[in-house]
């Protein structure tokens, strides 16, 4: 009679997940083989202990081979016996993957350790077959282990933990079904999902037990090899030798720039001086507040050596004030009225090199000039000429012989001396009821000395007249001026600081405005009159400002607060004023070769967006806090001495980094020229005598 193939299904015998529990097989089998009803299913005999569930296939039964231990174990007796579908078995060959889960699911037999040692006394001999039966039972206790750490995380236990199921579909009516029931249905849902998941994160999934192949190394030969090298090699070298070039291009077009500006003011100035290889020029600097600006600029223009002794014969000398041994030695010049010059654009397609330069100086008649040349850094001699007083007295004449108000360049002003004593009574007598405020100081006003602020025209009568009677006082002038009430930012009021340039090169007499400016603090600030005193004495602040300087940016910012047009209104307003401004001292001016002067100009602009000229300060502090500077000392010596000492033409190669200093775009504009707007000055001056300045009150 065959042997039975026993099921366990009773829920309440208890499941045991140990190795060690397999030695209790022999006693469990034979419980199960007297209490239970045996059932035919083909060949085989199964006695279960509960009935088959409705709905359920009988092959479920045979393939829950993964529930209970002992469910698969078989009589080895009828296995191999005759007659048995399984008595003709081969033994296959092991293939190295008997040890993968997939082997749980055949429908292969696997036999009870115990029965087989009891039934079959051949096999015990047979050492295949001994291997074989310990590998089918540590893989049955490491399944059953694994078995019940998934069992944790199965849907059963997260049903009676949390009480819903996480990420699965929800199982109906799962207390009626068995566990093998349960099972089955989660993995119905865990497969599609799994297998998605597979699809998207990890497709091919490698195996640790696969075995790949060699790939075979590929050599290269050498001389590939070589190749490949000398390539790379070419292809660093070609991207430096680029950016080398890049650079080198950057360093020629600045050069060829740098020329072609020096040529230019040569050609405008009616020069030409030849470009040497060897030639060396010395510049002394005596001037503490300003001199490391200077040395600075001074040394990109390599072919400029510094001297430290004055007897030295020397090109270029830079002093604070004026030197009269220096400017002795200056030849005086005529002023000259040639303007036959073409524009620049036609010089440069004519002259590309110095040979062509040479060529069309000498076509063109340009002034030839030794190299035997002197500069300094100031037009006069006599220093009154950039005095407050000489600046109101100019504009006052200016203004009287051209017929324009003086009110449109300065503010309403005028110079009293103890000579001017009618025209302080016509003062007083046409500004009698004026609500204006004024400002009065000595002419040559020195750092000790105060500065009024008058209520009215009368207080500034009675003080006038005061100081007249007094003795010593007959030599003594005073400058009464309106005051502007002007822009405030932050509520400081503004001066806006510009900086005017005067060359004497050839004759000719030129003014360049820098485009750049600053603002500061307003030199002359009170808050309000005294109920005693109609006259407010302040000090003079014009040596003793803190540098508060406030940035073009943020000035522009102001403007557009008020509603003030800087560029069309404001600037060509300033420009204008400067120009008429020096056709009033043109006159006064000696013209020598070849000098220049750098002068700063105090301008102010009323609540109205009017600029008004307030004074001229000579030789002015070059701070370096302000960004500009260091452009604005580059184009002075651009306009000044470049075009007089232009560099040579053969730089050495350690020197050619030096033109990255070099400032391309020249911020200087032209407001006058001696040849354009200088022409009948002269005679307009000498026709009409101004006596002793004395003017009516129309002319104020």
């Amino acid at each position: 009679m065959p042997s039975i193939l026993k099921f366990q299904t009773e829920p309440s015998t208890h499941i045991s997940h140990s190795i060690k529990d397999l030695d209790n097989t022999k006693n469990y089998d034979q419980i199960i083989q007297q209490n239970s009803k045996s059932y035919l299913i083909g060949n085989h005999y199964f006695q279960p202990t509960h009935k088959v569930i409705n709905g359920q296939k009988p092959q479920l039964f045979i393939n829950q081979k993964s529930i209970h231990q002992n469910q698969s174990f078989r009589d080895l007796s009828y296995v191999e016996s005759s007659g048995s579908p399984y008595s003709q078995r081969e033994d296959k060959q092991d293939d190295g993957l008997t040890n993968l889960r997939g082997r749980k699911k055949s429908l292969k037999p696997q036999l009870s350790p115990y029965l087989i040692n009891k039934q079959s006394h051949s096999s015990n001999n047979n050492l295949q077959s001994q291997r074989k039966i310990l590998e089918n039972v540590l893989d049955d206790s490491g399944y059953y282990v694994n078995k019940q750490k998934n069992q944790d995380q199965s849907p059963q236990y997260q049903l009676a933990k949390n009480g819903y199921l996480h990420n699965f579909q929800q199982v109906k009516n799962l207390k009626p079904l068995a566990q093998f029931q349960k099972e089955k249905s989660v993995k119905d849902i865990q497969k599609p999902m799994q297998k998605q998941k597979d699809q998207i994160l990890s497709p091919i999934s490698p195996e640790n037990g696969f075995t790949y192949p060699e790939k075979k190394t590929f050599v290269r030969p050498k001389q590939i090899k070589e190749k490949i090298n000398n390539k790379q090699i070419q292809r660093k070298k070609s991207i430096n030798l680029q950016q080398n070039q890049n650079y080198e291009d950057t360093i020629h077009r600045k050069m060829k720039c740098f020329q072609r500006n020096i040529f230019e003011n040569q050609c405008i100035h009616m020069i030409y001086v030849r470009p040497s290889a060897i030639r060396i020029q010395r510049y002394l600097i005596k001037d503490a507040k300003n001199e490391e600006v200077l040395k600075k600029c001074l040394s990109y223009r390599w072919w400029w050596q510094e001297s430290n002794n004055q007897d030295e014969d020397i090109e270029f000398f830079w002093y604070s004030q004026a030197s009269v041994s220096f400017l002795s030695k200056q030849a005086q010049r005529h002023i000259s009225d040639k303007i036959e010059f073409q524009p620049f654009e036609q010089i440069v397609k004519k002259s590309e090199g110095v040979e062509d330069q040479m060529k069309y100086a000498i076509e063109n008649k340009l002034g030839l000039l030794s190299p035997l040349i002197k500069v300094h850094n100031h037009v006069d001699i006599s220093y009154p000429l950039w005095t407050k007083k000489n600046l109101i007295c100019s504009i006052i004449k200016y203004c009287q012989l051209t017929r324009q108000y003086v009110e449109n360049f300065v503010p309403l002003s005028m110079v009293v001396d103890y000579l001017g004593e009618n025209l302080l009574y016509e003062f007083l007598k046409n500004f009698k009821t004026s609500t204006d405020i004024w400002i009065l100081r000595k002419s040559d006003l020195q750092d000790d000395d105060k500065i009024m602020i008058c209520q009215n025209t009368e207080s500034v009568f009675n003080y006038l007249n005061e100081q007249f009677k007094m003795p010593n006082r007959n030599q003594q002038s005073f400058i009464v001026q309106q005051y502007i009430r002007s822009i405030e930012f932050q509520e400081i009021k503004l001066d806006l600081c510009y900086y005017l340039l005067i060359t004497q090169i050839n004759g000719i007499v030129r003014g360049y405005l820098f485009q750049q400016f600053y603002g500061q603090k307003s030199e002359i600030i009170f808050s309000d009159f005294n109920n005693d005193s109609n006259i407010v004495f302040i000090e003079n602040s014009n040596q003793k400002i803190i540098n508060q300087y406030i940035s073009k940016k943020n000035i522009l910012k102001l403007f557009n607060k008020y509603n003030f047009d800087y560029d069309s209104t404001i600037y060509p307003q300033i420009k204008q004023i400067l120009g008429e401004y020096l056709k009033s001292i043109f006159i006064q001016m000696p013209v020598k070769d070849h000098n220049f002067e750098l002068l700063q100009v105090v301008m102010i602009i009323d609540n109205q967006g009017k600029p008004c000229l307030i004074n001229i300060k000579p030789n002015p502090i070059l701070d370096q806090d302000m960004d500009f500077i260091q452009q604005l000392m580059d184009n002075v010596f651009q306009l000044g001495l470049d075009v007089l000492f232009p560099s040579p033409s053969i730089w050495p190669k350690e020197k050619k980094r030096l033109i990255e200093n070099y400032w391309e775009n020249n911020d200087f504009e032209q407001v006058f020229d001696s040849r354009i707007d200088g022409q009948g000055l002269k005679s307009l001056f000498e026709e009409k005598i101004y006596e002793n300045n004395n003017y009516n009150d129309d002319e104020l």
